[in-house]
């Protein structure tokens, strides 16, 4: 057996996950599980139209235990890595580690020593640790990692991944009818459209406001929405808000382009047969 195949197997299986999740996904936006309507308060100058949505469907609960499942695979991944690379230097080794993610290089010099040494005499060489830390989220600019982290831990520890859905108003077309109105009032030619970004698909919630001043009570408004709507995290600390499509993709190519990296200490021992090469979105 290959001392990367641990580490690649996890890899896959998160990758499957992933692939029933987009399934899921994609299913559930096609349903259309939600609805916008429209609210006419106040009156007078006050008047103004509410956008609201209306939540028809729950997100299944598979979702956020495959997503959680599929994390937990590529945070292993990681962590088979390392424990094989400890394996290289001392093939008795027995202590438990993980691979480190920190934010900043304060931290990463203070904490990750417990899990890979020192210095080159007392735990990897330093071209290991060179390597490793050159994947920290604070040296690539690339969170991916952190999100990882902390999804994974509010998986195992918290609370199942909370998901919800955000939408966002791509463009609004109104009518006017007043024909029967009491008494006929110009429109403005740009009207004042207060959009609320990443808004919460639950019900109730406000998409945008359109205000309509002066407008008698018996004139028709239409209000015409596109919405696009995209699943996010919440409650996992860094990933909070995250769109789900990026961020997971970026986790799978992110641990994938660790594992890899590290594939040329181990070239004595041939290549494992589980390798994936290039690792492709499985969200999309």
């Amino acid at each position: 057996m290959h001392p990367l195949d641990g580490s690649f197997l996890k890899l896959r299986r998160a990758d499957e996950h992933l692939q029933v999740a987009n399934d899921l996904m994609k299913g559930f936006i096609k349903r259309k599980p939600y609805k916008t309507v429209t609210e006419f308060i106040g009156q007078g100058q006050t008047r103004e139209c509410l956008l609201r949505f209306e939540q028809l469907e729950d997100i299944p609960p598979a979702l956020p235990l495959l997503i959680g499942d599929a994390c937990n695979n590529l945070r292993s991944a990681l962590d088979y890595l390392l424990w094989q690379l400890w394996l290289r230097k001392n093939p008795l080794f027995t202590k438990n580690v993980k691979f480190p993610i920190w934010d900043n290089e304060n931290l990463f010099k203070i904490r990750a020593s417990k899990d890979i040494g020192k210095d080159a005499i007392e735990g990897l060489t330093d071209t290991q640790r060179t390597t490793i830390e050159q994947l920290q989220p604070y040296k690539t600019g690339n969170r991916a990692l952190s999100f990882l982290r902390d999804v994974n831990n509010s998986d195992k520890h918290r609370l199942i991944p909370v998901f919800f859905l955000i939408g966002n108003l791509e463009s609004v077309s109104i009518t006017v009818d007043q024909t029967r109105a009491l008494l006929s009032v110009p429109l403005p030619k740009e009207m004042l459209i207060q959009r609320v970004k990443h808004t919460k698909v639950e019900h109730g919630a406000i998409i945008c406001r359109i205000p309509f001043p002066y407008l008698s009570r018996p004139t028709r408004v239409n209000v015409k929405s596109k919405i696009t709507v995209q699943f996010a995290f919440q409650g996992c600390r860094s990933a909070d808000g995250q769109i789900i499509y990026e961020s997971i993709n970026a986790m799978l190519s992110e641990a994938s382009r660790a594992v890899s990296l590290f594939e040329p200490e181990f070239a004595s021992s041939g290549t494992s047969e589980y390798t994936m090469h290039p690792f492709s979105p499985s969200l999309q």
